[in-house]
C-alpha cells in the first residue's frame, strides 16, 4: 500500500514480477518465464529466463513502451539472474529509484 502510494506520488519506480510458468529439470528450475508491470500503470510484459545459462530475454515490452518499460525489464532481470541457484520466486515486488 505504502509503495504503490509513493509510485504515485512520484518519488519511487517500481517492476512487479508474477511467476507465469517454469521448466524444471530434476529438482531444479531450469528456465521460468515471468510477467512484469512497470510503476503498477498499463499493460504486463513477459521476460523469459534460462537460469541454467544465466540468460534473460524480453519477449514482450509492458505498455509496448520500449523506452520506460525496458529499464523496468533489466532491472527484474538482473535480479533474477542474482538468484539462479535457489527456485524463483512465485511473485516479487523491485523497488529503485
Amino acid at each position: 500500500m505504502l509503495t504503490k502510494l509513493l509510485v504515485s506520488e512520484g518519488e519511487l519506480q517500481t517492476v512487479e514480477l508474477r511467476l507465469k510458468s517454469r521448466k524444471k529439470r530434476g529438482k531444479r528450475t531450469a528456465a521460468a518465464v515471468y510477467e512484469y508491470i512497470a510503476d503498477y500503470d498499463g499493460t504486463w510484459g513477459e521476460l523469459r529466463f534460462d537460469l541454467i545459462k544465466g540468460e534473460a530475454e524480453i519477449i514482450v515490452l509492458a505498455d509496448n513502451d520500449a523506452i520506460k518499460s525496458r529499464k523496468f525489464a533489466v532491472r527484474a532481470m538482473e535480479c533474477i539472474n542474482t538468484l539462479r541457484h535457489g527456485d524463483p520466486p512465485e511473485r516479487i515486488t523491485l523497488t529503485f529509484i
